[in-house]
C-alpha cells in the first residue's frame, strides 16, 4: 500500500524500520494517562457516550491526510504536545496507544 510522505512523494507502507533503526530513536512517547485528558474532552467524551466512535465521524480509516489530523485534533493534541517537548520527537508505542485507547473506550462505555 502506498501513503504520501512528508514531501508529497509516495512511500511504501511495507517499509518498516529494522530493529537497529527502532533502538536508534530511543525510547516511545509516554504517553501514560493521555486516556484522562481524552477523557476531560467533551467532544471526545460526549461522541463516546453517545455511542459513536474514537476517530471523528468522516475519518478515512485507510487515508493519511491533513483533513483527518484536523478532523481528530481534539485526539491528536495531547499526543502532539508531549512528543513536542522531547528532542527527538518520538512516536507512542502502539502498545501504549491500544491501552490508553481501551482505557477511554471503557470509560466510555
Amino acid at each position: 500500500a502506498q501513503g504520501v510522505g512528508s514531501a508529497g512523494m509516495a512511500r511504501s507502507r511495507d517499509r518498516r524500520n529494522t530493529p537497529a533503526e527502532v533502538a536508534k530513536k530511543g525510547p516511545p512517547c509516554d504517553i501514560k494517562e493521555v486516556h484522562k485528558e481524552w477523557d476531560n474532552d467533551d467532544n471526545i467524551r460526549n461522541r463516546l457516550r453517545e455511542g459513536g466512535t474514537f476517530l471523528e465521524p468522516g475519518t478515512v480509516v485507510d487515508a493519511e491526510n491533513i483533513q483527518n489530523a484536523v478532523t481528530n485534533k481534539n485526539t491528536l493534541m495531547p499526543l502532539l504536545c508531549r512528543m513536542s517537548v522531547l528532542d527527538r520527537r518520538p512516536l507512542p508505542a502502539v502498545e501504549d496507544l491500544r491501552d490508553e485507547i481501551n482505557e477511554t473506550l471503557t470509560a466510555n462505555k
